[in-house]
Order: structure tokens, then C-alpha cells, then sequence
């Protein structure tokens, strides 16, 4: 669920992403099968996942805070990432 009127996402914690990449404002984006190797590249974050060839919702969300990302470019990157299927869930805007 996305409520645009709070700029809330909300979610269980099951969420998948299917590998893809979007670019958006001054970021890409890149959603991998299974989390990168360690390469010392700034501005790359790895996601966690607990189980190999998947990547959670909730890793995403995570880099984006530590990344700072705005909450209205959360909602327009979880948006695009529902309108090209890479989101797997149904997505509901308020």
C-alpha cells in the first residue's frame, strides 16, 4: 500500500523483487538475482538476502535509507518498479 497524502509505503516483509534496473533522477537502480560481490565501488549497495536468487522489498527500502532517498523517489521508484512487474505483490495507491 502507498498512501501518497503521508508519503507511507507499506508492505510484508515477503515482498520480492524480480532483477531489473531503473534509473531515476540521478541514481540507478540495479536489482540482481542474487546480491553483488563486494566491489569496492561507491554508491553500491548490496541487499541481504536470506535466501539465494531473491531480493526482498525490504533490502531495497533499506538502501534507500541509507542512501537518504527522499520518500516521494520511494514511491516513484516502487511505482515504476510495479508498472514493469519487477514488483511482486499487488500494489495499492491511496
Amino acid at each position: 500500500i502507498i498512501n501518497t497524502k503521508t508519503k507511507t509505503i507499506v508492505f510484508t516483509e515477503e515482498v520480492e523483487l524480480s532483477p531489473t534496473a531503473i534509473s531515476f533522477k540521478d541514481m540507478t537502480i540495479y536489482i540482481a538475482a542474487s546480491p553483488p560481490s563486494p566491489s569496492g565501488v561507491a554508491g553500491t549497495a548490496a541487499t541481504d538476502s536470506r535466501q539465494a536468487g531473491t531480493t526482498k522489498l525490504k533490502d531495497l527500502m533499506e538502501a534507500f535509507r541509507l542512501y537518504k532517498v527522499s520518500a516521494e523517489d520511494r514511491i516513484a521508484i516502487v511505482k515504476q518498479l510495479h508498472d514493469t512487474n519487477a514488483l511482486k505483490a499487488e500494489l495499492e495507491i491511496q
